[in-house]
């Protein structure tokens, strides 16, 4: 797919768990075998969010949106993901 590559996922997988990939917040889910991923979306502007602190508030970079992590995964964006050499990776679009 023109425009995107597989980045890794940093950092040991648990389930339902919010991990901050460059910048940006991505809920990883196991169920079974499978592996999916999700960017959380700013309800707001719907770009992707970016990490603001270490408590559990995010503020959307883009237009300032503040909200807690839980209000965040009912805005979800389904990702891709695959394994390459046992690692996770997401499908992510380049940056320019």
């Amino acid at each position: 797919m023109q425009g995107y590559e597989w980045w890794p996922v940093h950092g040991f997988v648990h389930q339902d768990r919010v991990y901050w990939i460059h910048e940006q917040a991505f809920l990883i889910k196991q169920t079974g075998e499978d592996w999916q991923a999700w960017a959380l979306i700013c309800p707001d502007c719907r770009s992707s969010l970016h990490y603001q602190s270490f408590s559990d508030e995010i503020k959307c970079f883009t237009c300032n949106f503040q909200w807690t992590a839980d209000e965040a995964r009912n805005h979800l964006d389904l990702r891709p993901v695959k394994f390459i050499r046992q690692q996770l990776h997401i499908l992510y679009k380049k940056k320019r």
